[in-house]
């Protein structure tokens, strides 16, 4: 049975060379350690493979912040993504966009204004009178 009959992709996704000159520039330059790399090639990839069939958005230079916006909401809705996971495909598209606009890819950088969901904030446990002693 082929690598594609076992559930993987055949072909590579949209923009190969254009992420992984992303994620080593990320790596050499910004200093993102190797699960980093990971998991902003893991979202940069799911992007490329969501925009495959839609010839439109095969060139780079006119995906619009619009087009970014309906491949979040499908990924939150369709994939029930925590608000994490939706703020690391975000951060991912921003430095790939950002990438791509400094090394003159792309006309502007349409992820400038694409805001990053707060995460909610915790509060720790407090501890009962037998814990506090026990410190």
């Amino acid at each position: 049975m082929s690598k594609a009959g076992r559930g993987q992709r055949a072909e590579p996704p949209l923009w190969a060379a254009e992420i992984d000159a992303c994620i080593g520039y990320l790596a050499a330059e910004k200093s993102h350690a190797a699960n980093s790399q990971l998991v902003n090639r893991a979202a940069l990839d799911s992007f490329a493979w969501w925009c495959r069939p839609k010839p439109e958005l095969h060139d780079l230079r006119v995906i619009q912040q619009k087009d970014l916006r309906r491949f979040l909401k499908e990924q939150r809705e369709g994939r029930d993504l925590a608000p994490a996971s939706l703020k690391s495909l975000i951060i991912a598209l921003r430095h790939f966009f950002g990438f791509l606009h400094r090394e003159g890819d792309v006309p502007r950088d349409i992820t400038e204004t694409l805001e990053i969901p707060k995460l909610p904030q915790y509060l720790p446990d407090s501890l009962d009178e037998s814990s506090r002693r026990s410190i």
